[in-house]
Parts: structure tokens; sequence; C-alpha cells
């Protein structure tokens, strides 16, 4: 259900924590506008504390991209060595079939 506010805002209501989850994905899409769309007639993201938010998100979206990448990395490696391991046994294998 939705709960209206009492303060003077653009927003006429915001819909509630607990119902919020229970909804369809173009319902939380259109929740989460709407409440974008206060923060920004508020001017938060005019704030300091805001400011500092977004670099602290940046930088963790650039640490696991970074990691992501190096894992993506080790698996390709990994895969490499053994493939490389696979045709070494398969050499040894035929050597020992011959004798």
């Amino acid at each position: 259900m939705l709960r209206i506010l009492k303060t003077p805002s653009p927003l006429v209501a915001l819909p509630s924590h607990n119902k919020v989850a229970r909804r369809l994905p173009g319902q939380r899409i259109t929740a989460a506008t709407t409440a974008r769309k206060a923060a920004e007639a508020k001017k938060i993201s005019q704030e300091v504390d805001f400011a500092k938010r977004l670099a602290f998100a940046r930088n963790r979206v650039l640490m696991e991209m970074m990691l992501q990448s190096e894992a993506k990395s080790a698996v390709k490696s990994a895969r490499k060595v053994a493939a490389s391991a696979r045709k070494s046994v398969k050499r040894v294998a035929k050597k020992l079939k011959r004798r």
C-alpha cells in the first residue's frame, strides 16, 4: 500500500518499504524513479555526503571489475595449462603403448 507523505514534496506518495520487495520489476523501477526525483528536488546530490558515497561506490565498482578481469585471466591461464598437460599425458600414453 502507499504511505502518504505529510511534508510538502513533489511526491504525492512513496511506496512502503515492505511492499516494494514484493513488487514486479517494473513497479520497483517506477518506485526508484519516483524516489530519485524526490531526492533531486531536495538537491541531495549537492551535499558533501552524496559526493563521498558516490566516490566510494565508484571505487568499489572499479575494484570489482578489476578483480573480475583478473579472475577471467587466471581461468584462461589455467585452461591453457590444463590443455598442455592433457597433450603431454596423451604423448606419454602413446609412447607407453608402443613399447
